[in-house]
C-alpha cells in the first residue's frame, strides 16, 4: 500500500514491456515484485516519538470525548483502555483531560495504510489500534523516503449504526485495530478488526488539515487547536484479525453513498428596528 504511483506500471520496464498493460486489467499487480528504488513495493521504517500533547486548553471531558467517538456508554474508569494505556490523561475529580498521547507505549499501533496524493505530495495514512487517531507520513518527491510525519485526532460519525458489533464488544475494547486499509479511486476506507464497521475518510476535511500539519518539529495536525479528521461509517465489518489483502482501486466503488448532511437551520430573522422616539 505504500506505492505512490501504481499507474507507472503501465510504462515502466520494471513491470512489463513499455505500453503493455498488466494482465490483471484493473489490478496492475506486478508492482509488488518491483524494486523500491523504482517506486515499487518495499517498506519504510520510521522512528516515532512518544509525545504527550497538552490539550488542557481544549476543555475536553467525558461529554466531548463521547461526542468524538460517538459511543453513548463511554466509561472512563481506571479500567478503560483509553486511560490505562495513557491515550487521554483524565482527572475524574474535575472531569477534564490534560494530555493526549497518540502513540507509543500505550498499545496504539498503525496496522495498514492508504496512500493519498494532495498538492503533488504523497502521504501515507494509517489509523491507530485503540482510538483511530491518524498517523500521516509525508513522502519525499521521489516517494522512496520520508520527509516527516504528524499525528491527528479523529472523530467518528456513525449515521445511526450501533458501535457494538456484538454483546461482548463493549466500549472499553476500542476498535482493536484497523487491519484493512483500501481505496476506490481517491476515497480511502478502513475496516475495524473489532467488527464495528468500515469507515471512510472525509477527504475535504483531510485536505484542509494537511495544509497546516507540522511534519518535522511539532508532529501534529492541529491537535492542540482541537482540529480532528472525520471518519464516516459506511458499512459493517467482520470481527477478524485476518483482513490483509489487495483490492482494485479503479473499479466502481461498491460501498454505499453517505446520506446528505442535514440542512442547516437558518437563524431567525432579526426583529424590526424600534420606531424613533417622538
Amino acid at each position: 500500500r505504500t506505492i505512490p504511483s501504481v499507474s507507472t506500471c503501465f510504462a515502466n520496464t520494471s513491470c512489463f514491456a513499455p505500453g503493455v498493460p498488466s494482465p490483471f486489467t484493473q489490478c496492475p499487480g506486478a508492482w509488488i515484485f518491483g524494486n523500491r528504488a523504482d517506486g515499487f513495493g518495499g517498506s519504510l521504517d520510521i522512528a516515532l516519538d512518544t509525545i504527550d500533547f497538552d490539550v488542557s486548553a481544549l476543555d475536553l471531558n467525558i461529554a466531548s470525548l463521547t461526542a468524538q467517538f460517538g459511543w453513548n456508554e463511554l466509561d472512563y474508569s481506571t479500567n478503560s483502555r483509553y486511560l490505562r494505556n495513557n491515550l487521554y490523561t483524565y482527572d475524574s475529580a474535575t472531569d477534564s483531560v490534560s494530555t493526549f498521547r497518540p502513540c507509543c507505549g500505550n498499545g496504539n499501533m498503525y496496522l495498514d495504510i492508504n496512500p493519498y496524493t494532495f498538492g503533488g505530495t504523497t502521504y501515507l495514512i494509517g489509523l491507530a489500534t485503540e482510538d483511530g487517531n491518524a498517523l500521516i507520513v509525508k513522502l519525499s518527491p521521489s516517494g522512496t523516503s520520508v520527509d516527516g510525519y504528524a499525528y491527528a485526532r479523529s472523530r467518528f460519525e456513525w449515521y445511526g449504526a450501533n458501535y457494538k458489533a456484538n454483546a461482548s464488544n463493549d466500549n472499553s475494547r476500542g476498535f482493536k485495530g484497523f487491519g484493512a486499509a483500501f481505496q476506490y479511486g481517491d476515497d480511502m476506507y478502513y475496516a475495524a478488526n473489532g467488527g464495528t464497521g468500515v469507515f471512510k475518510m472525509n477527504r475535504p476535511v483531510l485536505e484542509e488539515m494537511l495544509v497546516a500539519c507540522d511534519f518535522t518539529a511539532g508532529h501534529q495536525c492541529g491537535i492542540t487547536n482541537g482540529d480532528m479528521l472525520t471518519l464516516q461509517r459506511v458499512a459493517a465489518s467482520a470481527g477478524t484479525g485476518n483482513s490483509d489483502g489487495l483490492n482494485c482501486v479503479n473499479v466502481v466503488d461498491p460501498l454505499p453513498e453517505l446520506p446528505p448532511a442535514p440542512p442547516t437551520t437558518p437563524p431567525p430573522p432579526s426583529p424590526p428596528p424600534a420606531p424613533p422616539s417622538p
